[in-house]
């Protein structure tokens, strides 16, 4: 069994970034202090177990995990501010935790392996990311453009060791 704790935060605030637009400068700061990284969750979890045994002269193997992300936010707290001295705020969208079921079956001798999978069993849905689609004029969200995770797939695969 294995455990690891990771944690990631700003530890000062980024430098900004001038960058000339026609309407002035635009002073683009990823994050303040303290902000969690952008689509780093405060948790996630895995358990993953794997049963080997013998049949005959091949090797069998059955297993499975279940992983859960944690909450994550898209971005950091101050997105843009203009350079001007009138803040314009981006908060970070909220992407919710997930939990995904994978499992596998194989049968290895000397030189084949013979593997079957299933990832995301319940076909859960969720986001790996997402980011607002503004309107370029008035700067109103017009929808949101996300990346889901990988739908359950079910797969068989063939090795041959030489």
């Amino acid at each position: 069994m294995q455990c690891r704790l990771y944690k990631g935060q700003l530890s000062q605030d980024y430098t900004p970034i001038f960058i000339p637009t026609p309407g002035g400068l635009l002073d683009l700061r990823s994050g303040l202090a303290d902000d969690r990284l952008p689509y780093v969750p405060k948790l996630s979890a895995s358990l993953t177990s794997d049963y080997f045994f013998p049949v005959g002269t091949w090797q069998g193997n059955i297993g499975g995990g279940v992983r859960w992300v944690g909450s994550r936010l898209n971005g950091t707290t101050e997105r843009q501010q203009v350079a001007d001295g009138v803040p314009v705020f981006t908060y970070p969208l909220q992407l919710d935790s997930y939990a995904a079921i994978d499992l596998h079956a194989s049968i290895s001798n000397e030189n084949w392996t013979i593997r079957g999978y299933v990832k995301n069993l319940a076909d859960k849905r969720a986001y790996s990311s997402i980011a607002r689609n503004d309107n370029q004029v008035t700067g109103a969200t017009q929808n949101l453009l996300a990346v889901p995770i990988q739908p359950r797939t079910i797969g068989l695969e063939f090795d041959y060791r030489y």
